[in-house]
């Protein structure tokens, strides 16, 4: 069987717990959808899918800011038993979110892959423990184009981290630290002021 939940439209504010959340057991496909919406300032990840087969998530124009997260994935988190995850960020920002744990704006298990959008000002290691890596994204299948990752930390302090593992591919984006790159081309690294009054 499988599952969908869409959004559109919509602000959610303060949810005070997880705003959108699907959880799908043993279904094969398991999926949420956000369009032209904004959540903000929620007590814990804006946005996650648990599935033990395929996940997905598909965000398009909206805007996840100001959440956090004792766990994963400050503002976003995708979770496959299988490593089918799947999150695609379209026209979108995620902004500000933190995480105690690994990716302060995005932590995905499977695919993650961002389209003309913005990843900025996200910490991961919020609690300053030394556990959370990926202050902007946390993943291992990254594919980025048109798109900014820059201004993310780690820890309590200044340190600077954008991703914690080699993006898989990009094209076209600005990264604010020295980010490895898989394959890719036209993409900028290390660019310590990309404009985006962090």
């Amino acid at each position: 069987g499988s599952a969908n939940l869409s959004l559109q439209s919509l602000t959610l504010t303060d949810a005070g717990g997880v705003a959108v959340s699907a959880s799908c057991g043993l279904m094969a496909f398991c999926g949420v959808s956000v369009a032209d919406t904004t959540i903000r300032d929620g007590s814990e990840t804006a946005v996650v899918v648990y599935s033990f087969e395929v996940g997905s998530v598909y965000i398009v124009n909206s805007l996840i800011t100001g959440n956090s997260t004792t766990t994963n994935g400050g503002g976003i988190a995708v979770y496959s038993g299988a490593g089918l995850g799947f999150l695609t960020l379209v026209n979108s920002t995620v902004a500000g979110n933190s995480a105690n744990g690994s990716g302060g704006g995005i932590s995905g298990n499977g695919t993650v892959s961002l389209l003309n959008s913005t990843v900025t000002g996200n910490r991961s290691d919020a609690d300053g423990n030394g556990t959370g890596t990926g202050g902007g994204i946390s993943g291992y299948d990254v594919n980025i184009a048109n798109s900014v990752v820059a201004d993310n930390f780690v820890g309590l302090g200044s340190s600077k981290n954008d991703a914690d593992s080699p993006i898989a591919s990009a094209a076209n984006s600005i990264f604010g630290t020295n980010v490895t790159i898989t394959a890719g081309s036209g993409n900028q690294t290390n660019i310590a002021n990309v404009g985006l009054g962090q």
